[in-house]
């Protein structure tokens, strides 16, 4: 039997990207570089040698997105009885797509995406008349939102690659064979975008994908290219008090949430209930058990008390044991009894 093996990783970037150096300030407004990120490359012009700063694409240059790249949402779109208590997703082919043209470097294991999966019910949005660049959203509630440096909480890479336990210890070598795996069948890498919303039951929602910086909600709403020039390359596209302004979307879907029918919601409605202290104990009468003395006279007498209690292996917690020999009236019997019992167990 083969047991399936999974790995998460927090990021993942490949290309011209990994050469960014300034970290992703993760919201605290440190970040200085305005609209892209920028790299240094070092150039040879007519044997003279140069460095030159170039600008990669980042959100302020997405005015759309192929959904071809979605592999799968959870739910599918029109699906009506989502489970309320799981997470919607959208899952991408391309494992490191979630990252591609976020304009920062990792801080540590921590890099926002560029794109956030949204959810909102019918009353906490208006559509606007936009259709170009993209279709936008007016959002009626802040609290659809989660803290803007927590994003990158909300996005990682799975790996469904069978690598052996050696190799996952020691980092170089897991490298290596990720770098191997990648190139021979990148289908078992994909990064997966979830929703933080805690959903609710019963209840519509619309799934949107949205850009999680503000370059990308302003060339999304065809703002001037000056006004996106000026913008902190890292600044979120809202704020603790909600979205900036209009917000564009990138694609969408719908659904709705059932009631909570899962195994685990049925586990919660068990409620414990008080035993009786008679389970698992019953009366044994051993008033005259009726067995003669080694030397052969009278049957040795009763146990006191005359009742005793027989216990079976389990028992209620209130159940209360007869105590047995009785310390004061103890009789030959029932020292001879325990003995027997203690040789027993």
């Amino acid at each position: 039997m083969e047991i399936a093996q999974y790995q998460f990783h927090s990021w993942t970037r490949k290309g011209i990207s990994t050469t960014i150096t300034e970290p992703d300030d993760l919201g605290s407004a440190s970040s200085t570089t305005k609209e892209r990120a920028a790299i240094s490359l070092a150039l040879s012009l007519n044997t003279t040698g140069l460095t030159k700063n170039f600008q990669l694409i980042g959100p302020g240059d997405i005015v759309g997105l192929n959904p071809d790249m979605i592999v799968r949402t959870s739910p599918l779109n029109w699906i009506t009885n989502f489970e309320p208590n799981y997470l919607a997703l959208a899952e991408f082919y391309d494992e490191d797509f979630l990252w591609r043209y976020t304009p920062a470097a990792p801080a540590g294991e921590k890099l926002r995406p560029w794109l956030f999966l949204l959810l909102l019910k019918d009353e906490e949005f208006e559509r606007t008349n936009r259709a170009t660049p993209l279709p936008s959203l007016t959002i009626k509630t802040p609290d659809a939102f989660p803290p803007a440096n927590e994003t990158w909480l909300w996005a990682h890479v799975h790996n469904d690659m069978n690598i052996p336990a050696g190799q996952l210890s020691d980092f170089a070598q897991f490298v290596d064979a990720l770098n191997t795996n990648v190139n021979t069948d990148p289908d078992q890498l994909y990064c997966r975008l979830l929703s933080p919303r805690k959903l609710d039951m019963n209840t519509g929602y619309h799934a949107f994908l949205i850009p999680s910086f503000e370059t990308g909600r302003l060339a999304g709403t065809g703002a001037a290219q000056t006004d996106i020039d000026a913008v902190n390359a890292q600044a979120a596209s809202w704020s603790n008090a909600g979205a900036n302004g209009e917000m564009p979307v990138y694609y969408e879907w719908y659904f709705r949430t059932g009631v909570n029918e899962d195994f685990e919601s049925l586990a919660k409605k068990l409620k414990p209930q008080p035993m009786d202290p008679k389970i698992g104990i019953r009366d044994m009468d051993a008033s005259a058990p009726g067995f003669v003395k080694a030397d052969g006279t009278v049957p040795f007498p009763g146990t006191s008390p005359a009742i005793l209690g027989l216990e079976g292996a389990l028992k209620s917690p209130t159940t209360v044991s007869t105590t047995f020999p009785d310390p004061v009236t103890a009789n030959d019997f029932q020292v001879e009894l325990q003995k027997n019992c203690q040789h027993t167990i």
